[in-house]
């Protein structure tokens, strides 16, 4: 769609919104995914009353549940999606991401989202509600572009952070952990699958400072938070793993959530002499629904997964027990898989994870890519 169009687009949608037609809105808004819509900052405004509108929309859903109008949650739904598309635009362009974040990130939004999150965790009223499938897709576009950016962004998102870890510490999450997954349902999808998979983004997300003193400083926020969490959950991450590990595809959505948050707790101290633990993350490798889902993005959940388990069998590695299991266990055949992999960061862990496991002679005879 040409740039002229879009701002039409744009503007018709903020007519819409205006006159409370939100299903036609919501229909108008499916056209506007288009790389485009970040090329021009005079969008903005309107872009953010499209937001805040829906956020608020959202917002309303939990002070009048019995009142909730189709087509409202219609366009919430559409509005979660949208962001979502936004953003995983991949872009290097400073202009852009400045209109990324002041989409996904805008002030307001972010203290309704705060508010909204804080309801769920408190009333279970709540959590068989449709609408909260919308609310999953809204967080989870904004860890997918904290994640892109994960140098940016970050003052502006603690008290999210602090809102959606309370999730994780709670009753609901060891309750609903527990649920097979015959039982999905928006509060699992919440709990289970967003707030594992946003907490674990935000973790990593205070990693990535530019110099060793902020560095030190990140981990004395994240060791603690991570220690917190694999003490309260580590035997139900244990079992959750055992249970599902040979039918990952039947909940691969609280799966990946599952595993991004292990992996970001930074405690593979916990796992020293659990063989069994380290057999089924090869075994996840190996799967055919990891290695035939790979893009060359961080979009879906298999190349997730793959980036995920790599980074932790490379952390692991790092203690010697482990590294002589994964060698003995023959892991480097496993990660060869990965070795030419089309999204960069995932060949650059299986490199590394292949560093630490291989002798110097045969990491000599490796044709490392060599690419940017």
């Amino acid at each position: 769609m040409a740039r002229v169009d879009i701002e039409e687009q744009v503007l018709n949608i903020c007519e819409l919104v205006n006159k409370n037609e939100y299903e036609a809105a919501a229909i108008a808004l499916q056209s506007a995914h288009t790389e485009n819509i970040l090329h021009s900052s005079d969008l903005t405004t309107s872009l953010i009353v499209i937001e805040q509108t829906a956020c608020q929309l959202l917002k309303n859903c939990f002070n009048n549940i019995d009142t909730i109008k189709q087509e409202c949650l219609k366009y919430i739904e559409e509005v979660g999606v949208f962001n979502r598309y936004i953003a995983t635009i991949n872009t290097a362009n400073d202009a852009r991401i400045r209109i990324q974040s002041q989409l996904l990130l805008d002030a307001d939004i972010l203290k309704n989202l705060v508010v909204i999150v804080d309801m769920l965790a408190c009333n279970n009223n709540f959590h068989g509600q449709n609408f909260v499938l919308s609310i999953c897709t809204w967080l989870e576009a904004i860890a997918h572009f904290i994640h892109r950016h994960d140098d940016l962004f970050r003052e502006i998102i603690q008290p999210l952070r602090q809102s959606i870890l309370a999730c994780v510490l709670s009753d609901w999450y060891q309750i609903y952990i527990r649920q097979s997954p015959a039982k999905n349902s928006p509060h699992r999808a919440f709990f289970i699958r967003t707030c594992s998979f946003v907490t674990g983004v935000f973790q990593c997300n205070l990693l990535s400072f530019e110099n060793a003193l902020k560095t030190a400083q990140s981990y004395q926020i994240v060791v603690p938070i991570g220690k917190q969490i694999i003490e309260r959950h580590l035997d139900d991450f244990r079992q959750y793993l055992l249970r599902q590990s040979n039918d990952i595809e039947n909940d691969h959505e609280c799966f990946t959530g599952i595993c991004l948050l292990m992996t970001n707790c930074y405690n593979y101290e916990a796992f020293v002499k659990d063989d069994d633990y380290f057999k089924i993350l090869l075994r996840l490798l190996k799967s055919d629904f990891v290695r035939n889902g790979l893009l060359p993005t961080w979009t879906n959940d298999s190349t997730i997964l793959a980036d995920t388990l790599m980074v932790q069998l490379k952390n692991a590695s790092n203690d010697s027990t482990i590294r002589l299991f994964l060698q003995q266990n023959q892991a480097a055949n496993v990660v060869y898989h990965y070795f030419h992999a089309a999204y960069d960061r995932l060949r650059l862990q299986a490199c590394m994870l292949l560093g630490v496991l291989l002798d110097d002679a045969t990491i000599r005879q490796l044709e490392i890519p060599g690419d940017e």
